[in-house]
């Protein structure tokens, strides 16, 4: 039973830890998140288990996974944390001079926007760009965020007025050196792993099912993150499925290859910019760099869509 004198403030660093472990899914993704160690992430969140009296999370073979008490501290530690964040805008209540803060899926960071921020730093002149991972609806009451970039299917539950950046494309990917004879991949794909990310575990059932190719493959390598895969993929592991729009420099070197081509998928990329900075000039400036960098995909897809009528 939890106890009754228990208080949150009195652990704050453990009770971080934790929300950011509970939302990312990961010890280690929080630790990447904090500047900290898996150990530190770890032991933080057991000392928060032994002062509540309470499992927080079940600990499984290579994951991790919310309790049901972890589950609901979780979803009241997270409007805390945001309204304590929110409180910061008292005090500092222009945001003209504040850094431009963009959340987006953690391999929509890695692959695509970091390769590209000099460009976008070079547009926004001296306001500093920070970046944080994100995975869920965008949360309108997080005002420390500027800019939020979403992918997959948008829901009805998901009633937003987003700006449409491009269409999700997925492809299956290898390292060019393993592949053999071109013309006939899948005598090499069949000594291959396939990468699968924990995070989609699925992924390859629905390549599959929305019409990739189902190829001979030689066991299953598994990684905590998605973007893991498409390192592993470029180092010559093994196979994976990867956003074929996100990795384009990686195809454009041939550092990867697509011997299938890619499938479009029902979801999109799309940007959802709060209403209470909407009117900021950097944030016109970064939702116009990021519509143009976006723009050779849908024109490339429209161009398809052209030829095929």
């Amino acid at each position: 039973m939890v106890s009754r004198t228990f208080n949150p403030l009195n652990h704050f660093a453990a009770t971080r830890a934790f929300e950011a472990a509970a939302r990312l899914g990961s010890f280690r993704a929080a630790a990447d998140e904090l500047a900290v160690t898996d150990s530190a992430v770890s032991r933080l969140i057991r000392q928060l288990e032994e002062a509540s009296g309470s499992r927080l999370f079940e600990r499984l073979h290579r994951q991790v996974r919310l309790t049901d008490a972890g589950r609901a501290f979780a979803d009241e530690v997270r409007v805390a944390l945001f309204r304590l964040r929110a409180a910061g805008d008292v005090l500092v209540p222009d945001a003209t001079d504040r850094p431009l803060t963009i959340a987006a899926p953690a391999t929509f960071l890695l692959r695509w926007l970091i390769p590209s921020q000099a460009d976008l730093q070079a547009r926004l002149g001296g306001t500093p760009v920070h970046l944080t991972t994100w995975s869920d609806l965008p949360d309108k009451a997080d005002r420390s965020i500027m800019l939020f970039i979403s992918v997959g299917r948008q829901t009805f539950v998901d009633k937003l007025r987003y700006i449409h950046l491009m269409p999700e494309r997925f492809g299956l990917v290898v390292n060019p050196r393993l592949i053999a004879d071109r013309s006939n991949p899948e005598a090499s794909l069949a000594e291959l792993p396939r990468l699968v990310p924990r995070t989609r575990p699925h992924i390859w059932q629905h390549w599959v099912e929305e019409g990739g190719r189902d190829v001979p493959f030689a066991g299953v390598r598994e990684y905590e993150r998605m973007h893991f895969t498409m390192d592993a993929a470029e180092a010559g592991v093994g196979m994976a499925i990867a956003p074929i729009d996100i990795i384009k420099d990686a195809l454009d070197s041939e550092r990867l290859i697509a011997p299938f081509g890619a499938i479009r998928r029902q979801g999109t990329y799309r940007m959802y910019v709060p209403p209470r900075y909407a009117h900021l000039e950097q944030v016109k400036i970064a939702t116009r760099w990021f519509s143009e960098r976006c723009r050779p995909v849908r024109q490339a897809l429209l161009g398809q869509a052209d030829r095929s009528a």
